[in-house]
């Protein structure tokens, strides 16, 4: 649950935990776990993570070069999970969708981009540089 776009006197209202504490008796209820994050709560199985879909996904689709790009505390066992893989062999970049409010992802990340622009620009230009149009001839 996000509540990034609350309006800044609502939001402060929305941080106390114990507004989320009936959240959390439900996803006890159902075998969820609760993990905050920055302005967001969320709710996963015991022992999942971003981690361990990523590397079950990539495992899964037998897939080729991972870019993983993040912007909060729950990304980084994405970022750790593409360094496993890049030390099993497999190609993998992570970046971090800047902000001033999560430094920790910064300092992991291998690229840096200026928020979610920044992301945007980068798959744009790495798109671009697949076309087939923009490949020399062999």
């Amino acid at each position: 649950m996000h509540w990034r776009c609350i309006p800044g006197g609502r939001l402060t209202r929305w941080r106390r935990w114990d507004r989320w504490e009936p959240l959390a008796g439900l996803a006890a209820d159902v075998g969820l776990v609760v993990e905050p994050g920055r302005l967001v709560i969320e709710l996963r199985p015991p022992g999942m993570d971003k981690g361990a879909a990523l590397t079950a996904l990539v495992a899964e689709r037998q897939a080729g070069p991972v870019l993983f790009a993040g912007d909060d505390l729950g990304d980084l066992a994405a970022f750790a999970a593409v360094r496993a893989l890049r030390g099993e062999g497999h190609p993998g970049v992570t970046v971090c969708s800047a902000s001033g409010e999560v430094s920790e992802l910064a300092a992991e990340a291998d690229l840096v981009v200026d928020g979610p622009g920044g992301i945007a620009a980068l798959l744009s230009r790495l798109a671009r540089s697949l076309a087939p149009s923009s490949r020399p001839a062999p």
